[in-house]
């Protein structure tokens, strides 16, 4: 059993099956391919490197410049950003989740994604001058356990599950 987000995951291996509980906003307990390749990335790739305490961008870790560079690895959360007009919204969605609260930005939480990689999103609201935009952090740790693909498989996971939460109603 592996906790990715707020669901729990089963792991098959004599059948090469993942699975999870069947949440209110899921139609079935078939993990999707990307929460597939994250379980199985984190379970052959996880240390016992224990967190260093220091959030740091994921752009900022080795290798991550370039690969975060693509317009396919983008950490613009465009999406997010659609789905939560107001920094009280998105961090309703986090806490849903749950998301701990921080005191980054005007709005914050931290996503335990995986045993060992907590992630940290940051709402910043726009003005005049600059959009509204949403940041992340990772502990520095973080490359220990996931290569820096797959810890961006690890944030658009964690994405989604925030989407899914989304009160589109607000």
């Amino acid at each position: 059993m592996l906790r990715v987000v707020d669901l729990n995951y089963t792991i098959y291996p004599r059948t090469r099956a993942i699975v999870t509980e069947v949440a209110a906003d899921r139609d079935s307990g078939k993990a999707g391919w990307d929460v597939r390749l994250l379980v199985l990335a984190y379970m052959a790739g996880a240390t016992e490197t224990s967190l260093v305490g220091r959030w740091v961008s994921p752009i900022g870790l080795s290798g991550g410049d370039l690969f975060f560079s693509s317009d396919a690895h983008n950490l613009a959360f465009a999406d997010l950003l659609s789905a939560f007009k107001s920094p009280e919204h998105f961090l309703r969605a986090g806490q849903k989740v749950g998301g701990r609260r921080d005191s980054i930005g005007d709005s914050s939480f931290v996503i335990q994604t995986l045993p060992r990689i907590p992630i940290l999103f940051i709402y910043w609201v726009g003005d005049d001058e600059l959009p509204s935009k949403i940041s992340v952090l990772v502990d520095e740790s973080a490359v220990s356990h996931l290569a820096i693909d797959g810890l961006w498989l690890a944030i658009r996971v964690s994405e989604k599950r925030l989407y899914a939460v989304a009160d589109f109603q607000q």
